[in-house]
């Protein structure tokens, strides 16, 4: 059954008066998120996560399902203007504020890539989605810090949309952590580093 979507920014998503508003969150537990207009049916390794009773949520921005963990950090923002930039421009605004971020870490290698993931070393280490209207823009991104690729691959089948630097990876081959790429840092850390890059509205 998919239950309704009441994670951390649900608070931003139904804010319609702050101008620019963000948060820097970790999930609390294992979820599977599906897209705004992905199936269950096609999205879900619906026998493994029923016997291991993962809550499966759907999210009002597109794209497709994801699974979240205690080991990922998300970036949200909402902004809530009558002049919104282009869905592109979001997408290069707030993944280039995440990708300064981790290479303040001394990460390197770091690029976006397909509409709006980014890779590290061409195998996706966070990936974002939005959601518009007239007056607002909601955007997340999920960064997998030191999530194993294997829980991924346990949940969530082949996705229906995959960019072309993909290449019909599987999810092991596709996915990695920072942890995994030889970057083990504090999710702590992390989440204040990006919560200062995060401050100032998108221009």
């Amino acid at each position: 059954m998919i239950k309704q979507y009441t994670l951390s920014d649900q608070c931003l998503w139904e804010d319609n008066t702050s101008f620019y508003r963000f948060l820097v969150w970790q999930p609390e537990q294992i979820y599977i998120i599906l897209g705004n207009s992905n199936k269950m049916e096609a999205s879900v390794l619906l026998q493994a996560a029923q016997e291991d009773k993962i809550s499966i949520l759907k999210r009002p921005s597109g794209g497709e399902a994801v699974l979240l963990s205690p080991k990922m950090v998300v970036v949200s923002a909402v902004h809530n203007t009558e002049k919104p930039l282009p869905s592109k421009r979001y997408f290069q605004i707030f993944n280039n504020r995440i990708i300064h971020t981790l290479e303040k870490f001394s990460i390197q290698g770091l690029t976006q890539e397909g509409i709006s993931d980014i890779a590290l070393q061409n195998r996706k280490i966070a990936g974002s989605s939005m959601y518009r209207n007239p007056g607002k823009v909601f955007f997340h991104a999920v960064v997998n810090v030191s999530e194993k690729t294997d829980l991924i691959a346990k949940y969530l089948l082949y996705p229906q949309k995959t960019p072309s630097y993909r290449n019909n990876r599987s999810h092991n081959d596709f996915v990695t952590s920072l942890d995994k790429a030889g970057f083990p840092i504090s999710i702590e850390e992390l989440k204040q580093a990006l919560a200062k890059e995060m401050s100032a509205p998108p221009e």
